[in-house]
Parts: C-alpha cells; structure tokens; sequence
C-alpha cells in the first residue's frame, strides 16, 4: 500500500490535560503497522483524558471528561464520578469536523464562538456534538478515534482492540530492541531472586537489627528534652540490680529445703513486685511506645514479639482481644493461620472442641461419602467424619454440596478433625449465618441475592443493567461463591491457596458482611471484560476467568455497612410476608 504523508501535531499542557512531544501519525487511509512510536502515540491519546464540552440542539452546554477504557471497547463521557455514560467503540460510526448547521447558528450568537473547535460522534442512535480549545487536539483526537472505528471491524474479541494494538506494535523493526530489553529484564530478576535469598538468609537480624533502631529512635525522642529524668532512671535500674541480687540471695538461703523450681518461680515472681515498684512510672512510658510500635506489626512478627518476656506477652494479648486491630491485621495476612483463626475463635466466638462419633442416617452418610470420595481422597475419612458429626448436632440443617469442599479445606489447614468441627459449629451461627445458608431451600442465599441487587444498583448499576440484558441471574454465579465460601475456587479456577486463606482472614473476623464485600469486589474485578459480553463468555468467565490478584487490595472500595445489611434484611423478610 503506498504510504501517504503523515502529521506532525505537537500538544501543549493549555490545550489537553497531557503533553506530547512532537509526534508522526499516520493520515486517514493507513494502518499502524510502520512504527512503534506512531502505536504507542495513539494509544496516549485514546486512553489519556479529555476535558471536551458537550453541546445540546438549544446551546445549553456542560463539561464532560472524554476517555476510553483499558481495552479499548467503550468510550465513557463523564461528568463527574455518580453521573457518566458510555458508548461501546462498536456503535461508534465515525468522528467529523464541525457542527451541524442548527447547532452553529445557535452558536453564532456568543462572541466566544470563534474559539471553539467542534466535532460529531455519530453513533449508530443518535449524533453528539462536543468542542475542543484547540485545532491540534481536535485535529488528533477525530484522527485517533476514527482509525479505532476502523479497526472494531477487524477485530471484536473481548480483549481484541487493546491486544490488536500491541500486536501491531510488535514488528521487525523494534524486534532486536525488544530482545534486549527482555534479556535485562530477565538479568534483573537473577539479581533480584539473589537479593531476595541473602535476605532470607539475614532476615531475622535485619528485622531485630531494624526494631532495635525504631525502639531507641523513640524512646530517645520521647526522653531528648528530659536528660536528667533519664540518668536518674538509670540510677535507679542500677539501684533495683543490687537490691534484687540480695533479695534472691536471702531467698535462696530461706526455700534450700524446697523444690528447685518453686523457688526460682517465687524469687521471679519476688523481681517482678519490686522491679514494678521501683520502675513504675519508667514501664507506662516503655507500654506507650510499644503499644505505637504495635500497631505496624503483622501477625507474624506478633507472636515472635510475645517470646521475649512476660510484659510483651501482655502487650501483645492485650492487643490480640481488640477485634478492630484484627482488621488491621488481616489486610497484611494472618499466617501462620493454625494459630490466627484459633485466637479469632476464642477470643470473640467461644469456640469448644467438639467430640465426634455421632450416629445419622444411613441415606445421608451414603450421600455425604459420594461427594467425599469423588474428589476428595487425600483427607476422605477425616472430612466424612466431620460432615457426619455436624449433620447429626444439627439435624434442622441437613447436609448440602458445598460443605465438604470447606472441610476439606480447614482440614488441609488445621489437620486435626475435632477442631475442624468446633470450627464449623461456631460458622453455622452468627454473625457468620453458615447453618442459614446451606439449610433446604436456601434462604441466607436468597437473602444474599436480595442483599446484593441493591448494593449493585448503588455501587456498579451498568453491570447489574448488563446481567439483565443478557438474562443472568445472581444466583448461577454466586452461590458457588457463597456455599463453598470462596474454597471451590481452589480446584474449579486453580487459585493460589493462599487468596482464599485471604479470603477467610477476613470472614472470620467480619462475618456475613465480609462475605457481601469480596461478592462486590470480583464484581468489580470482572466489570471492563464482562460488559458488552454474550450470556456464554459471561459465564465461561465466573466459571472460568476470575481475576483474584488484587480482591483483597480493591476490598476498601467496598465497605459494607452491618446496619445497611440489617436494614435490607428486614426489608427482605417483610416483602417474603406479603
């Protein structure tokens, strides 16, 4: 094809929200297939943000921030964050020059008209007519949009547009660029997996080595304006020494006659009263600081703090029994989990060891056994002996598919079948409503639906609208979310087994509203691929598809309210008694 003369457009910082350097676009009648630049170029000026006026027949006019999405297949026209519409690239016709001639002679009126740059976007429904400050960014935008349109033709895959330009931008030209650029990427993660080894090689004296400088850092700033007040704390430290060697010694003549380990237990017991005594205004200091330097620490680093001595057992617990630290404490991952989940249990769910060796019917142990050895061989006789018990306590729930994909996963967590059960006794209650859920008919699912429809309308309206455009209904995709809390994720999809564990660090301190909250984030997850899908690719997704990298990142953007679910809740069951 013989290749015509291109543009050159430079854009200024007063005429667009980004600025270019002087850049080659290809005219009207190309395809980018010449050079890398050219491809990435467009690409800035598609994805990157407009601030374009949209003008109505009568000349009433607003400001709208023009863009496209990621992948290229619609283009949003907001006006601020509760107020934007789209249109899919597909029913995008063309983009033209000008107004129309009733707009313009409305237009004519206003002293500022000559200042204006219009354009159309005709779409396959109707014509939008919008302006520009500037000849240059109008003249790129219509060229960039237009050879976009052109291109849906040829590609119209989900993904398709956005995939189709970095195809074309992967030529012979820029091929040996692109293997260099690969081989020192590839060096780097060499280096990078070294570093990461020394590192765990000297982890635990980097971390002591780290803590022991924050301490003294904080301490000192605490105390830099007192030297005195110091000095004599140290006078005093000296001072409790010397008392406490001839204490222990005048206790240690006193109790030869008694056993070796009673005494050192009283002769501690006998340090500790006076060294409270004489340090006790210096401790409340040291507790402050601690308790600051507390709260950035995971899980982990907790329980080794807890090793120490008695007072950071007591800080450390002290903290463990506030349930809003819990959350603190789950968004940096609560490993080592056999020990996490048990604390979460006794310390707010009164959770007992339950034994088992219970007697059901020989109809629902027959059922029970076809769903654990048909795919469950590795743990069969423990998870079987689990559902058993917890049918049996509780002959009003029954058993349901589901429940043995979450005993086979605590199982392969907990490895101890008496606990699993207290566990699952404790989830069947609320605030976790388990035993509601998986009961006949179904009825916390029902509820969850309900639950969901309306926090969707609130939060991701264009889907919800999307599911009933195509006739999809909730529950196909979420139940096996909600009755196997998350876990099938783990043989349907293959995610990571640390992603679910995620999952359940904030079930387990949250309840049913943690539940609601990662339903809400795959949601949103999902929202660029699904929209515009058919029925079957929007299935094959959630079947198939799911992205769980960042659904506990994207988590805070769905906080849900407890008293809003409490609300619904009722309004639920109200409009179930008329």
């Amino acid at each position: 094809m013989e290749t015509n003369s291109k543009i050159e457009t430079s854009f200024s910082s007063n005429s667009s929200p980004y600025s270019l350097h002087t850049s080659r676009f290809p005219n009207e009648s190309e395809y980018i297939h010449e050079n890398l630049q050219i491809t990435k170029e467009m690409l800035k000026v598609l994805l990157s943000s407009h601030y374009f006026i949209k003008y109505q027949n009568n000349g009433h006019r607003s400001v709208k921030r023009v863009f496209f999405n990621a992948s290229l297949q619609k283009l949003t026209l907001e006006k601020d964050k509760m107020n934007s519409k789209f249109i899919f690239t597909s029913d995008i016709l063309t983009f033209e020059n000008g107004f129309s001639d009733q707009l313009s002679s409305v237009l004519a009126r206003n002293e500022f008209s000559h200042k204006v740059y219009g354009f159309k976007l005709v779409t396959r429904k109707r014509i939008l007519e919008l302006s520009c400050s500037s000849e240059e960014e109008r003249k790129v935008w219509i060229l960039c949009a237009n050879q976009l349109v052109r291109i849906v033709g040829d590609w119209s895959s989900n993904n398709g547009l956005r995939k189709y330009w970095d195809t074309l931008a992967l030529n012979s030209q820029y091929q040996k660029e692109i293997n260099i650029m690969q081989t020192i990427v590839a060096n780097m993660k060499i280096e990078m997996g070294k570093l990461q080894h020394e590192f765990g090689l000297n982890k635990n004296g980097i971390v002591e080595g780290v803590l022991s400088e924050t301490i003294l850092k904080v301490e000192m700033n605490n105390h830099k304006d007192d030297e005195m007040a110091v000095i004599d704390q140290i006078k005093l430290l000296d001072a409790g020494t010397i008392i406490f060697h001839k204490e222990r010694s005048v206790l240690n003549n006193s109790l030869k006659r008694n056993d070796r380990n009673n005494s050192n237990q009283l002769i501690e017991r006998e340090f500790y009263l006076l060294y409270g005594k004489l340090l006790n205004d210096h401790m409340k200091d040291v507790a402050i600081i601690w308790k600051n330097i507390l709260d950035y620490m995971c899980f982990k680093d907790l329980l080794s703090i807890m090793k120490i001595n008695h007072f950071f057992r007591n800080q450390v617990k002290k903290k463990l029994k506030v349930k809003l630290d819990w959350h603190k404490l789950a968004s940096a991952g609560l490993e080592p989990r056999v020990i996490s989940w048990k604390l979460i249990s006794k310390y707010f769910y009164n959770m007992k060891p339950i034994k088992l060796g219970y007697n059901l019917h020989p109809e629902m142990i027959e059922e029970i056994q076809k769903d654990v050895y048909r795919g469950m061989l590795d743990k069969s006789s423990e998870i079987e002996e689990v559902l058993v018990a917890l049918c049996a306590l509780n002959p009003d729930i029954g058993y349901c598919q589901g429940m043995q994909i979450v005993t086979h996963f605590l199982i392969g967590l907990i490895h101890n079948s008496h606990e699993v059960l207290g566990i699952l006794l404790m989830l069947i209650k609320p605030p976790f409503f388990l035993g509601e859920l998986w009961k006949d008919g179904f009825p916390r699912l029902r509820l969850a639906i309900f639950q969901l429809e309306f926090l969707l309308k609130l939060k991701l309206p264009e889907l919800l609208s999307h599911f009933e455009n195509i006739d999809i209904n909730l529950d196909v995709i979420i139940a096996p979310w909600m009755l196997t809390v998350f876990t099938h994720f783990i043989t349907q999809q293959n995610a990571p087994i640390k992603i679910v564990q995620s999952i359940w660090d904030f079930f387990l301190i949250r309840g049913w509203p943690a539940l609601i909250m990662f339903c809400l984030s795959l949601f949103h997850l999902s929202y660029d691929v699904v929209i515009g899908a058919s029925l079957e690719d929007t299935l094959d997704f959630f079947t198939n598809s799911i992205p769980f990298d960042k659904i506990t990142e994207n988590l805070s953007r769905f906080e849900v309210d407890i008293s809003l679910l409490d609300e619904l809740e009722k309004l639920y069951y109200l409009k179930l008694k008329q």
